[in-house]
C-alpha cells in the first residue's frame, strides 16, 4: 500500500511541474510565484524522498545505518565495509544526535534539491526552472531513488561544475574532493577541467566514438584469451599481467555470472528500461551539437556530457554496463540545465526528429521506471502482470 502511495505522490509532483511549467507561460505568473512555488515543489520531493518505500537499495541504506556496530570503530568500519569516509562520518553525527534512518533520507535528498535550487536561481532561469526540474524527473528519478551515494556525490559534482564555470577553481577543486568522499566514482570529477576545454565538433566525436568502439572490441578479446582457471596468476607474473587479469575478471568474468531476475516480466521490463535509457542518452547526446554561444556552465556541461558518453560507450563494450551507467549518471547531473536550452531551440528536417526521438525516449524511459517501482513484475504486488 505504500508503494502505490509513493507512486502515486511522484506522479502527481511530476504533472504539477508540468503544470506549473505550462502555467509560468503566462503573464499574470511573477518572478517570485514562479520561484516559491518551485522551492514548494521541490520540498515536496524531499519529503517523499525522505519518508518512501521505494528504491531498490533502500533496505541496504536502512541495514547499514542502524548497524550501531558500524560506529564502534573507525578502523573496523573501513575494514569491514566497502562505504567512503564522508557517509561514515555522517552516519556516526546523525545517530550521535539521536537522529533516526527517515532523517538521514532527508538530508541525503535535501542538499542535492538544494544546489539544484541554488544554481537554478543563480543562472536566472526563470520559468525554465520547471523544465529544469521536470528533466531531472525524465533522467534521474529512477538512479536517484536507487542509488543515494551516486545522488549525493553527483550533486557535489554539479557544484563543483558551477564553480568552475564561475571562474572560481579553489571552490571547483573544494568540492571536487568532497564528492570523492561520498562515493569513489566520484573520482572522475578531476578530469572534468580537460574535458570542459574540448568544444567538439560532431564529426570528430563521432570518429572518436568509432576509434575507441573498435579498440574497445579489440581490447575486451584481448582480455578474453586470459584464464580464469588459474586463480594464482596475479601472485605468480608480472604486474601487466596481473592487471590484465584483474581487468579480465571484473570485466568479462564476474560479468557474465549474470543477474537473476524473479521471473519473466522482471527481466523484460528490466532490459526495456536499459534500451529506453541508453536510446535517451544517445538522443541527447546527438541533440547537443545544436546548442550555440550559451553561457560557460552550459558549454562546459555540454562537453562533460559529449566526453563521459564516450566512456559510457567504451565501458558497455567492455562489458561494465553496470560501471558504465553509474559514470554516466553521477558525472551528467548538469543536463538537467541544458535540456532546456534544446527544447527551446528550433530544430528543422532531420534534425526535428532528434529532438522528438529525445523527448518521448525520455518519457517512455520515466513511464517504464514508474511501472517497475510499482512493482509490475513482483507477485505480491497489486499490479503484477501475472508471468
Amino acid at each position: 500500500m505504500l508503494k502505490i502511495i509513493d507512486i502515486f505522490m511522484l506522479f502527481s509532483l511530476l504533472c504539477l511541474s508540468i503544470l506549473m511549467y505550462s502555467l509560468s507561460d503566462q503573464k499574470i505568473k511573477t518572478r517570485s510565484k514562479n520561484n516559491f512555488f518551485f522551492v514548494l515543489l521541490v520540498c515536496l520531493l524531499v519529503s517523499v524522498y525522505s519518508f518512501r518505500d521505494l528504491g531498490l537499495d533502500l533496505e541496504a541504506y536502512r541495514h547499514m545505518f542502524n548497524d550501531a556496530s558500524i560506529f564502534s570503530n573507525y578502523s573496523e568500519t573501513q575494514l569491514s565495509r566497502p562505504m567512503e569516509l564522508g557517509w561514515v562520518i555522517l552516519i556516526f553525527l546523525l545517530k550521535k544526535m539521536g537522529l533516526g534512518f527517515n532523517f538521514f533520507l532527508f538530508f541525503s535528498s535535501l542538499i542535492p534539491f538544494g544546489i539544484i535550487i541554488f544554481i537554478s536561481l543563480k543562472e536566472k532561469l526563470n520559468k525554465d526552472i520547471w523544465l529544469v526540474i521536470l528533466s531531472f524527473y525524465l533522467l534521474f528519478l529512477f538512479s536517484s531513488l536507487d542509488a543515494i551515494r551516486a545522488f549525493f556525490a553527483s550533486s557535489l559534482i554539479l557544484l563543483a561544475i558551477y564553480f568552475y564555470s564561475s571562474n572560481r577553481k579553489l571552490l571547483f577543486f573544494i568540492f571536487a574532493s568532497i564528492s570523492v568522499l561520498f562515493h569513489s566514482s566520484a573520482v572522475i570529477v578531476f578530469v572534468f577541467p580537460l574535458l570542459m576545454k574540448i568544444n567538439w565538433k560532431i564529426s570528430i566525436w563521432f570518429f572518436t566514438c568509432l576509434v575507441l568502439l573498435i579498440s574497445s572490441m579489440l581490447f575486451r578479446y584481448e582480455l578474453a584469451t586470459i584464464s580464469f582457471l588459474d586463480l594464482d596468476i596475479e601472485r605468480n607474473t608480472s604486474l601487466i599481467t596481473t592487471i590484465y587479469w584483474k581487468m579480465a575478471y571484473y570485466l568479462l568474468y564476474y560479468n557474465s555470472q549474470g543477474y537473476t531476475y524473479i521471473n519473466g516480466s522482471h527481466e523484460i521490463l528490466s532490459y526495456l528500461i536499459n534500451f529506453t535509457s541508453i536510446l535517451a542518452f544517445t538522443f541527447i547526446s546527438l541533440c547537443l551539437f545544436h546548442i550555440r554561444d550559451q553561457n560557460a556552465f552550459i558549454q562546459n556541461a555540454k562537453n562533460i556530457y559529449l566526453g563521459a558518453f564516450l566512456l559510457y560507450c567504451v565501458l558497455n563494450v567492455l562489458g561494465a554496463e553496470v560501471l558504465a551507467f553509474r559514470i554516466l549518471v553521477i558525472s551528467n547531473l548538469a543536463i538537467i540545465f541544458v535540456i532546456p536550452y534544446l527544447l527551446k531551440t528550433k530544430f528543422i528536417g532531420i534534425n526535428l526528429f532528434l529532438k522528438f526521438g529525445m523527448i518521448y525516449s525520455l518519457f517512455l524511459h520515466l513511464f517504464l521506471v514508474l511501472l517497475y517501482q510499482a512493482g509490475l513484475h513482483q507477485p505480491q504486488s497489486l499490479f503484477f502482470i501475472g508471468f
